[in-house]
């Protein structure tokens, strides 16, 4: 992913170091939100389940592999049923587990099954998660600003970094800490809107009037789907 933030004018190793570490966080917050969702739904009724196999009780997920392909996301995924004698009781088990949509690609060993819409109800408790991703992020960034801060504060303390040095160096950080998080809670709406649609509300006015402009910008096109 091309880097979002504005390069900064004579960039000395202390901002440097801390807008990597800081972008790192911004990427993976990304990616989080990239992966958010109820494809996993399959797969955690699999893990849950147990089916008996040769007079034994067995996890079902000991019998069965999940496939997730980008280009079906949040619409389907493949479950590879491992054995044929397990075929019917496994697809009985997802049916019974509420994925009525469920068919055999030819004759093989792979299901399609079709993922049911999210309720308003699950769409609302990952609009939750998206909150809780969020925090987290810009905690982790706070912390690393906070320690480039400490070391910068060390080189002083050691005079091997002059204090005009120090101070551009920290004004630089602060800027990287100001932009990702800005980056972070304008991507973590844009997730929320995409999710709850029409349903989605604005909590607080002055982020609405903060943040909705920002959301329009071309570099937040396609960001999440």
């Amino acid at each position: 992913m091309a880097s979002m933030l504005t390069p900064l004018e004579n960039e000395d190793s202390y901002s440097l170091a801390t807008k990597a570490r800081i972008e790192d966080i911004l990427d993976k917050f990304i990616e989080d939100l990239e992966e958010l969702g109820n494809d996993d739904a399959v797969e955690r009724v699999l893990n849950a389940e147990k089916i008996v196999v040769d007079k034994k009780n067995r996890r079902v997920s000991d019998f069965v592999e999940v496939i997730y392909d980008e280009l079906t996301k949040g619409i389907s995924v493949r479950v590879v049923i491992k054995r044929d004698d397990l075929i019917d009781p496994i697809t009985a088990i997802i049916k019974e587990s509420g994925f009525n949509r469920i068919a055999r690609i030819g004759r093989t060993n792979i299901m399609d099954v079709k993922l049911p819409k999210p309720t308003f109800e699950q769409l609302e408790a990952l609009s939750e998660k998206v909150d809780q991703l969020r925090t987290t992020a810009i905690t982790k960034a706070t912390a690393i600003k906070a320690d480039s801060l400490q070391r910068i504060k060390a080189g002083m303390d050691k005079e091997y970094l002059e204090a005009p040095e120090a101070k551009k160096a920290t004004e630089q950080i602060e800027l990287v800490l100001r932009e990702v998080a800005m980056h972070i809670r304008v991507i973590a709406r844009i997730k929320q809107k995409k999710m709850l649609k029409t349903q989605f509300v604005w909590e607080d006015k002055e982020q609405q009037m903060l943040i909705e402009p920002l959301m329009k910008k071309p570099i937040y096109r396609g960001i999440v789907k």
